[in-house]
């Protein structure tokens, strides 16, 4: 059997060199990109295990048993529910993405193919596509990038060819309701050979269909039905190559026929052939590849793991994120156990914000479009949401919701919904309306969370609070709300996209301010400032006053409202009203208040804090690091000593000295605050550590569902339970390593960006990065030996540059090309170029020539 590189190289001609987007740096981006494959000599292990293959709307993870290759195949736009269904009031019982499953079976008799001495699998990143080789067979698998068609090329070289079968399988049987939700499935031949599988589920007004649909060409078929929920299509034997196409398609509502559009996509690409669809393929991934990347290396091998970790990370989001939804962060678009998925079917921005932090800094801002898709689809009912459930205005995106946005509860429930929730009535004395009606409503529905775990009694369905009701884990979280919008104010200072800050930004900035201004345990106290009471500090703390996640939102949010307002002309009597609350709130909560939740021992320094006190419950370590992660409250570019003061004796008071053998948690944000207070001696431990993820922080179940593994041989994990496959560490740990390399961060809310480069590296590790920066750049830069060599800026949108001097306060020459632009020092470089434009910035009396160079890979 030959060697794997040779069996690639034999089933494809190379791409055409792609190049990094940088005038200094030559970088062959196959080779760099390559390093992150995944190269494995024997079969998964598991299902989950298999390797990830998608075209960013639908995708699979690839496995094997001896006879055949299995598939699931899923979308980001299947939901069996709605926000309003009322049928899936049990815990993780909610599901969707799901289309089929299918069985590629090459042994009806004989030996086996697959065996485990005889399976090679390769997940070459660069060409986004899968290369497996058992005994006497050859299969490679890629979606195309721009009709919903994932390809297999199936070369059979058996000595004695057998017939090669697709089985096409229901997740489910044909009819299933759950009480007042439908699902049906249907499967049927296809004219002239091939199978389609179509889903409807519906309840009440809500509608969603689906589709997938495959056929072989390149050899005589037959199918037969193996019962009412099996399709067979068996491609008649023969020695070389012939293909497989599967095709899928959704719609919602009165959307077009998804049978329909699966099957022309699946039908055109066909007809067009294999070379075509892989030429497409291959140059799609080649011009994704070449909007930027990251290259490291240290002798002990560190900063060479992390880099192909963090390839691996994009090479999943382009895979899965770039369809009507962001894909779910628990099974994506890989889910392989038919429709079970801990946590249902709902979205966590929490854990959301683990793929998505780190999607703007990459470069490849259309990987971002599905997250704020969905955030603006539901934008009008979160509007709803803020005075049903609160009596507010504005906007309250709920931290875990729907696709389309929270329940809404009857108008005339609503009275008692916020007189409850606010504490204006006690609990105990809800009414048997409010009881019967929460009965039915979905638990990991932020608003309903309160609700605890439920048994059937007699066939009814009985819960009991939780021990904090109203409060719980999510129901008063109101801070989902101003990290969406931070993120939509972010995508305008990457693009400078003055039609996306009126149409989209501004209006999540303004819902934000505008909940918080009518939020009624918002009040104006006798010592002259705004207090915010029986709030939660996330998940951990629960109904405390001032709280951090709070206060800092505030602080954060408002100055960008105004400042927004002032730009779109929008609101004008609006912002002093913001104003006068943003200049009249308390500071962020410290140690040294006597009504902290964690008063200072003697000693002790200060260190911010998670609220103040009364509070019902909960964990008090959490969120002490908020100013540091968002709302650039504290930033490298803050002037103020004291800050800088705070954040070191926060992050050392709730993580400790990261030394060796530290621990990173997987949905920890701790890497990427060390990263923003510029600590490279940190970064060099809390990044690898993040990725490895300690077994001992893998999440232990007892429920025969919920299982526990460390991380998989696809990169992946199960760290939220069974089907729950994700890679959120991955995507945290990419946050870390870019803000580490580059920030383009202002002094305070609003403020100029100013960008760093390299402002949290590791003296040992040397590095090469193409990124995007605020302010609407791509840069560039080298670091060997502990120096910068270059800054090189690529003005894509902005007209003036700010830049921390890498050099100190030492000259710089400036150059355009070969010629000489100008010279300038200090510490603050003030650059300004056209639309377009190129700098590269020198250490002064140094030569482009002397910095031009090939990357070594």
């Amino acid at each position: 059997m030959k060697p794997l590189r040779f069996l690639i190289l034999a089933l494809l001609a190379p791409p055409a060199a792609a190049q990094a987007p940088s005038t200094v740096l030559s970088v062959d981006l196959e080779k760099l990109v390559s390093r992150g494959d995944i190269t494995l000599d024997r079969p998964a292990p598991r299902r989950e295990a298999g390797l990830p293959v998608g075209n960013g709307r639908m995708g699979s993870l690839v496995w094997t048993t001896p006879a055949a290759m299995h598939f699931q195949f899923n979308r980001v736009d299947v939901y069996a529910s709605n926000r309003s269904s009322r049928s899936f009031f049990e815990r993780d019982s909610d599901y969707g993405f799901g289309l089929g499953f299918l069985d590629l079976d090459f042994v009806p008799y004989g030996p086996p193919v697959f065996t485990g001495k005889g399976t090679r699998r390769h997940l070459s990143l660069y060409r986004g596509r899968l290369f497996l080789e058992g005994e006497g067979v050859k299969v490679q698998v890629f979606g195309h990038p721009f009709r919903d068609v994932v390809i297999l090329e199936i070369d059979d070289g058996r000595e004695t060819p057998l017939p090669v079968s697709a089985l096409l399988r229901m997740l489910r049987p044909p009819r299933v309701r759950t009480r007042s939700h439908l699902a049906l499935s249907r499967l049927e031949a296809l004219p002239g050979g091939g199978a389609l599988l179509t889903q409807t589920f519906t309840e009440g007004d809500y509608r969603c269909r689906s589709a997938l649909a495959l056929r072989f060409t390149g050899r005589p078929v037959q199918v037969r039905r193996a019962d009412p929920e099996r399709l067979r299509v068996t491609a008649a034997p023969g020695r070389g190559k012939f293909y497989l196409w599967i095709s899928s398609a959704a719609s919602m509502g009165t959307g077009p026929d998804p049978a329909g559009t699966a099957l022309e996509a699946l039908d055109s690409l066909a007809k067009e052939g294999f070379e075509k669809a892989s030429r497409e393929s291959l140059d799609w991934w080649r011009r994704f590849w070449s909007k930027g990347f990251v290259h490291l290396h240290s002798e002990d091998g560190e900063a060479d793991y992390v880099e192909k970790h963090y390839t691996y990370y994009l090479y999943v989001m382009a895979s899965s994120s770039r369809g009507l939804f962001p894909p779910r962060f628990g099974g994506m678009i890989f889910k392989t156990g038919g429709d079970f998925c801990r946590w249902g079917a709902r979205h966590w921005f929490h854990n959301l914000s683990c793929y998505y932090r780190a999607v703007m800094e990459s470069g490849r801002m259309e990987l971002m479009e599905p997250f704020f898709r969905m955030y603006s689809g539901m934008r009008e009912t979160c509007a709803l949401a803020a005075g049903r459930y609160w009596g507010s205005e504005g906007l309250w995106i709920p931290e875990t919701t729907g696709f389309d946005g929270p329940s809404i509860p009857p108008e005339d429930l609503a009275p008692e919904i916020r007189d409850l929730y606010l504490l204006r009535k006690p609990w105990e004395a809800r009414s048997l309306r409010f009881r019967e009606y929460a009965r039915l409503a979905a638990p990991h529905d932020s608003p309903w969370n309160w609700k605890g775990a439920g048994r059937w009694v007699e066939g009814r369905w009985v819960y009991e609070p939780a021990w904090s009701a109203p409060f719980s884990y999510l129901v008063h979280i109101f801070t989902t709300t101003a990290k969406v919008a931070w993120f939509y104010w972010l995508r305008y200072e990457y693009t400078n996209d003055e039609k996306w800050l009126r149409d989209e930004a501004y209006p999540m900035l303004r819902g934000t301010a505008e909940f918080y201004r009518n939020f009624p345990n918002l009040r104006k106290e006798r010592d002259g400032l705004y207090h915010i009471h029986d709030v939660n500090n996330h998940e951990p703390v629960r109904g405390a006053q001032d709280t951090m996640e709070n206060l800092a939102a505030m602080k954060g949010i408002l100055p960008l409202a105004i400042l927004a307002s002032e730009k779109v002309g929008a609101d004008a009597t609006l912002r002093p009203l913001w104003k006068d609350i943003l200049d009249h709130l308390p500071p962020l909560p410290t140690n040294d208040d006597v009504h902290s939740l964690t008063p200072r021992k003697p000693g002790e320094p200060r260190f911010w804090t998670a609220g103040s006190r009364p509070y019902v419950g909960g964990r008090t370590d959490w969120g002490r690091l908020v100013p540091v992660v968002f709302y650039d409250l504290c930033t490298l570019e803050n002037p103020d000593p004291g800050i800088h003061a705070i954040a070191r004796n926060s992050f050392l008071h709730a993580f400790g000295e990261p030394g060796p053998g530290c621990k990173v948690h997987v949905l920890s944000r701790s890497a990427v605050a060390a990263a923003l207070m510029g600590r490279g001696d940190w970064i060099r431990r809390m990044i690898p550590a993040q990725v490895r993820q300690s077994p001992g922080q893998v999440r232990r179940f007892i429920d025969f569902r919920k299982t526990r593994a460390g991380i998989l041989e696809n990169r992946m994990t199960l760290r939220e339970g069974a089907e729950a496959i994700g890679i959120q560490r991955l995507g945290r740990a990419s946050a870390a390593l870019q803000y580490a390399l580059l920030q383009s961060v202002p002094p305070a809310p609003g403020g100029k960006p100013v960008l760093r480069v390299f402002p949290a590296w590791p003296g040992e590790w040397e590095a090469d990065f193409t990124l995007a920066a605020r302010g609407g750049f791509l840069v560039t830069s080298s670091r060997r030996g502990g120096k910068t060599l270059f800054v090189e800026i690529r003005f894509l949108s902005g007209r003036e540059c700010l830049l921390r001097n890498p050099w100190g306060k030492s000259p710089v020459d400036i150059f355009t090309g070969e010629k000489k632009r100008e010279s300038l020092e200090g510490p603050l470089l003030r650059l300004r170029a056209s639309e377009g434009e190129t700098l590269l910035v020198l250490p002064g009396g140094t030569a482009p020539a002397r910095v031009r160079r090939t990357v070594r890979i």
